[in-house]
């Protein structure tokens, strides 16, 4: 059965009561009571009901029992899971309260921390620094964060079924915000997948990485793209990348491929083993990429400039250049040149000397 206010959730560290939902039926905000080892006050009550939902929540806590994820700093941490966490490869029993994880509570996410009062301090640098901190976690485990799950916080893309979870405002989670060092954590772990993963095409399309467009699997290397366009997104207010202004009947992808081109540039050769259909969607973005609107003298279909462009128009404040040359940093077509977290965590707009000599520890704050 669904969670519902006011039920009381039994675990081993403490008993939680169900508050108010933060997504359907499905995630609740919790008030932990007669704790035996936490200090908080507040946690998240997450379950799961369809079978897609439950496999990703399994495959949560299962990466929840990987140790270098379950005492990382930077990821958002499981207090417990309750329940028969085996069960819920099973089908949903009618009238059973399904098995649950207790996650920290955080205060909020990115996506609702206006860029304007924040992109010319320190929050950048704290969000990217603690983000690129937790990739490098699932980079020593072999694996990447991004995946398929049924819902996605894009509501642009039209195809349900392969909406992905990437790095995204949604999931970069912030407490004390307005504090000198405010605490950034990534969430949303059921959909880690192992290095390399290509039997589909993941990521949204918003955040999806060239070397994904052209069906090479997702990698750390594709983690690093999508965080780059998760402070693109933060900074503007909205998506840029993505078909959200799309103005032709279908043509998602290749309208998704063609706008990327207009940001960042070529993405270089396609794959000899490339299918049909994916040739044909790069075939269709070439066209689409430079089409004018009907009638002449309206501008272009596709009405973007380079992304550097994109992000020096913003005002008041502006977006400081460091944090440009940062981004632009970590959005490089080609993969092989794309930093690694480790590296990219020396970039001066950074400021994080110190760690840049001694390395970064997966666990370390």
């Amino acid at each position: 059965m669904p969670l519902s206010p006011g039920q009381i959730i039994k675990g081993a560290r403490a008993s939680y009561r169900l508050l108010h939902p933060l997504k359907g039926k499905t995630v609740f905000k919790a008030e932990i009571l007669g704790a035996r080892d936490l200090t908080q006050r507040w946690a998240v009550v997450k379950t799961a009901t369809g079978s897609l939902e439950r496999s990703a929540l399994q495959r949560e806590y299962q990466t929840y029992q990987n140790p270098f994820v379950a005492e990382s700093p930077f990821i958002r941490s499981l207090h417990e899971g309750v329940g028969d966490m085996e069960s819920l490869s099973a089908a949903h029993v009618v009238g059973v309260a399904p098995p649950c994880l207790v996650l920290e509570w955080m205060d909020t996410e990115l996506r609702l921390v206006p860029s304007r009062a924040f992109r010319g301090g320190e929050l950048p640098k704290h969000v990217a620094r603690q983000a690129l901190k937790a990739l490098w976690v699932l980079y020593y485990i072999d694996s990447a964060h991004t995946g398929i799950c049924l819902l996605s916080w894009w509501s642009g893309y039209s195809d349900r079924a392969n909406r992905g979870l990437d790095v995204n405002l949604n999931n970069i989670l912030i407490s004390n915000l307005n504090s000198p060092v405010p605490v950034v954590k990534l969430a949303d772990l059921g959909m880690v997948t192992p290095e390399g993963f290509n039997s589909q095409r993941l990521q949204s399309p918003p955040c999806r990485a060239p070397e994904v467009w052209k069906n090479q699997g997702v990698s750390h290397a594709s983690d690093i793209w999508s965080l780059g366009v998760t402070l693109v997104h933060w900074l503007l207010g909205k998506s840029i990348f993505g078909a959200r202004d799309k103005r032709v009947e279908g043509l998602t992808e290749a309208y998704c491929i063609a706008k990327l081109e207009r940001l960042v540039g070529p993405l270089g050769e396609l794959p000899g083993d490339l299918s049909v259909e994916t040739r044909e969607e790069f075939r269709m973005a070439a066209l689409l990429r430079d089409m004018d609107m009907p009638p002449p003298g309206r501008g272009k279909l596709i009405d973007v400039r380079s992304l550097r462009e994109e992000l020096e128009e913003i005002q008041d404040p502006v977006v400081p250049p460091g944090l440009i040359d940062f981004i632009e940093s970590l959005i490089v077509v080609d993969m092989e040149k794309r930093p690694i977290a480790h590296d990219a965590l020396k970039h001066p707009y950074l400021d994080i000397s110190s760690e840049s000599r001694n390395g970064v520890s997966v666990v370390a704050n």
